[in-house]
């Protein structure tokens, strides 16, 4: 089956839905066409100019990365610069689009974070900062001929789960009115004149990070060109055990500062890890960051934890760790993260597979740009 740019992003976007990311992040769709036709996807933690040409010469028509290009600073220019201009042009060249998943992967479950507890073999404990569990009441309009497959599309792309029970759905008949504008192609009625449906008010919750997802699904099994479709903020529901961001580990037994250290360069394939603290503190409870966060050693020492590993940290954050007994094992922001690109590659491919689309889903090869010098 054919596939499109915009289904990878669905496929993307029910894994790790773009409202979980942060304000301030740069994710979703940055270059080309929802509508592109795609047939072979490369995934990588970094979309630099040599991962783009790695994707166009294997015939991508679609990059999926971790990290985005323009990031944390405004585009006033497209040139060849060696950096996120020139992957911008080198994607155009190629005719490929580039969609990226950044703190919304970080947080979701099975995502970045999930991924280091997994590669460590620890325990994982779940979300050092958990997600408010933030729910929305879904409302359309449907005739009733098609309101079963409304509803299904709905639930499968999040809708109708409360507690022990799914497919939770209410729906109230009624009759729709609406006039077609010029230009319109209605699926009932002409246009120019009024028509007057048979219709179910169909209403579902759902969790808000799900609402672009089931839009999507809505639109696609909806009869109408335009379906109406509300969204109601319901009061926050508590916290999510499943996503959010870091997440706690622990350790099949305490060991030493230095012990654990160790074990994550072996587990992380990585040239070294930096150490922060007395190397004989014993430590079982662990905080997990991947990439830079060192800013958030407090709310590893507020979760009780006994020492925090995260990518990397800025020196003030690192002395202010120090300064608060916080021991810190570093492995770098590459080791840490490049443990979800095998995990992208095989969910994306899963999905297709399953949808039956004809996608091939390859792996960028990619190395830690810094090199530990012996000394």
């Amino acid at each position: 089956m054919a596939c499109t740019v915009k289904d990878i992003m669905r496929i993307m976007d029910a894994w790790a839905p773009r409202a979980l990311a942060e304000a301030w992040d740069n994710v979703g769709l940055l270059s080309g066409a929802q509508t592109q036709n795609v047939m072979r996807v490369m995934v990588a933690l970094d979309a630099t100019p040599a991962v783009a040409a790695q994707a166009a010469d294997a015939g991508c028509d679609m990059l999926v990365t971790h990290h985005p290009i323009f990031f944390g600073h405004g585009v006033q220019r497209l040139v060849e610069d060696g950096a996120d201009a020139s992957v911008a042009l080198a994607c155009a060249r190629a005719g490929m689009a580039h969609f990226a998943a950044h703190t919304n992967l970080d947080k979701a479950a099975g995502g970045v974070n999930d991924a280091l507890v997994e590669a460590l073999g620890w325990a994982n404990q779940g979300p050092l900062v958990p997600e408010p569990a933030q729910q929305v009441k879904i409302v359309t309009f449907v005739p009733e001929a098609q309101a079963e497959a409304v509803a299904r599309a709905m639930c499968e792309a999040g809708a109708g789960n409360i507690g022990a029970y799914a497919r939770c759905t209410f729906a109230a008949a009624g009759t729709g009115s609406f006039l077609p504008l010029a230009g319109a192609h209605p699926a009932i009625g002409q246009a120019g004149e009024t028509a007057r449906v048979a219709e179910l008010r169909f209403e579902s919750v759902a969790p808000a990070a799900c609402v672009e997802n089931i839009r999507a699904a809505i639109a696609q099994a909806h009869p109408y060109e335009t379906p109406a479709v509300d969204v109601y903020p319901l009061k926050s529901a508590g916290l999510r055990v499943d996503c959010g961001m870091g997440r706690i580990a622990l350790l099949p037994k305490a060991c030493t500062l230095a012990q654990a250290s160790r074990h994550a360069a072996r587990a992380l394939a990585c040239d070294g890890v930096v150490m922060v603290g007395d190397g004989e503190t014993r430590i079982r409870r662990v905080a997990l960051v991947g990439g830079a966060a060192g800013d958030m050693a407090h709310l590893a020492r507020e979760a009780g934890c006994d020492a925090f590993l995260v990518g990397e940290a800025k020196h003030h954050e690192i002395l202010a760790a120090q300064g608060m007994g916080m021991p810190l094992i570093l492995p770098g922001h590459y080791a840490t993260e490049a443990v979800i690109v095998p995990r992208m590659k095989e969910t994306l491919q899963k999905a297709c597979d399953t949808l039956k689309y004809d996608v091939t889903v390859l792996q960028a090869a990619t190395t830690d740009p810094l090199v530990h010098v012996k000394r």
